[in-house]
């Protein structure tokens, strides 16, 4: 069988994570697999790494469909819209014709504009066509736009929709047509990968000793709330709590305002000594490591951050705002659930995970614990070849 990984990023995130390890999984099994990425990076480094082949299709630059005023409040950018379709409208042409010349049975979108126009471009070269949803559309998006166009294509494109988790299958259950493609596939962490420090014992933080060393893993982009953990912050320095907080993540395409917006929250606010900001962290095994604790403060439902799953197998505590997908395995793995949008909590756990580094530890190891019962990337893929020949068998029986 061979499968075409696709996304229209160079650069890494939680996505790009899961593209690298179902190709390496899928390529070890004896699958043809290949990526398909728009140009050289960080992310076509990562995938040569692994030895798994790439086709490199050139995507014109692609424009935001949002845009940040003050740095922080999205509003939909339409014109940027209309640049975005007819630069995907060349992409596309491009993308069927390397699926043409390649030949997949599968073409596996793994992100938002891929699932549009790669997942049309697979399907009319005679693939079947799997989305892997790892997204949240607001409701209100684009005026509402942005969903139905989701729901829309939904109905058309993809023979399968894998979700990363409920929260984001409820966005497809209104239509009846998209929902039946539905089916839940959780991320899971390669937990020989991420593993707890050896040298992490009842201290404090090993990057600063006489500190709590405080986590976050996320882009940065306003709905990951990074706002509202510089306020948690803001909060920590005002009781004469020593800490210091490091957020690893790159921009998101349209939201560069949103790191200046940031770092004149931390001058502001006199927290240079305090927070850094790391960018794209490599290695982010070591980076779990480095802290004692991860805190991830999303604004909006979070679908099932990659990073909450890397740091669990880290052995790392989590302090999370309620209301997304890996609820469930946070709280079973030790987590705190807080409500969105409310630094004083944050703040106040954090406190509490100060004074008890026992229960630090204590939460830590039922988080570690919680990964080592999960499936494992073996089951994962188990699930995703069961998934793939199923539709080739339903392929070739219409045919």
């Amino acid at each position: 069988m061979q499968i075409a990984l696709v996304t229209e990023t160079a650069k890494i995130a939680g996505a790009e994570m899961n593209l690298i390890m179902i190709a390496t999984r899928l390529r070890k099994r004896g699958h043809t697999v290949f990526a398909v990425l728009p140009r050289k990076g960080p992310l076509a480094d990562r995938v040569h790494e692994a030895n798994v082949s790439i086709c490199t299709v050139p995507l014109p630059g692609f424009v935001s469909t949002s845009l940040l005023i003050g740095g922080r409040y999205k509003v939909p950018n339409l014109f940027g819209f209309i640049i975005s379709i007819v630069a995907g409208c060349v992409w596309f042409f491009r993308l069927y014709r390397c699926f043409q010349r390649r030949r997949p049975d599968v073409v596996h979108t793994m992100s938002m504009w891929s699932h549009a126009i790669a997942g049309l471009a697979g399907q009319l070269a005679g693939a079947s066509v799997v989305w892997h949803f790892q997204d949240v559309v607001g409701p209100y998006a684009g005026f509402g736009l942005y969903r139905w166009l989701v729901v829309q294509w939904s109905r058309r494109v993809p023979d399968c929709i894998l979700c990363v988790s409920d929260v984001v299958a409820d966005q497809f259950q209104g239509d009846p047509t998209a929902a039946s493609k539905v089916q839940i596939l959780e991320n899971t962490v390669n937990t020989d990968l991420f593993r707890p420090c050896s040298t992490r014992s009842l201290g404090n933080g090993i990057a600063h000793p006489a500190k709590l060393t405080i986590g976050t893993a996320a882009r940065l982009i306003p709905w990951k709330g990074q706002e509202v953990a510089l306020r948690s912050a803001r909060i920590l320095k005002e009781r004469n709590i020593p800490f210091h907080w490091f957020f690893a993540g790159d921009e998101a395409l349209g939201s560069r305002s949103y790191r200046s917006f940031l770092e004149e929250l931390v001058e502001r606010w006199d927290l240079e000594e305090n927070v850094t900001f790391l960018g794209w962290v490599p290695d982010m095994p070591r980076f779990y490591n480095q802290v004692d604790v991860l805190v991830h403060t999303p604004v909006e439902p979070e679908p099932m951050a990659l990073a909450l799953l890397e740091a669990m197998a880290s052995g790392l505590p989590l302090v999370v705002s309620r209301g997304g997908g890996a609820d469930h395995l946070i709280e079973k793995g030790g987590g705190i659930l807080v409500p969105p949008r409310d630094p004083e909590a944050v703040a106040n756990v954090l406190l509490e995970l100060v004074r008890s580094p026992e229960d630090r530890l204590e939460r830590g190891t039922l988080a570690r614990n919680l990964t080592e019962q999960m499936s494992g990337l073996d089951g994962y893929v188990d699930q995703l070849v069961r998934i793939y020949r199923s539709l080739q068998t339903k392929k070739d029986l219409i045919s």
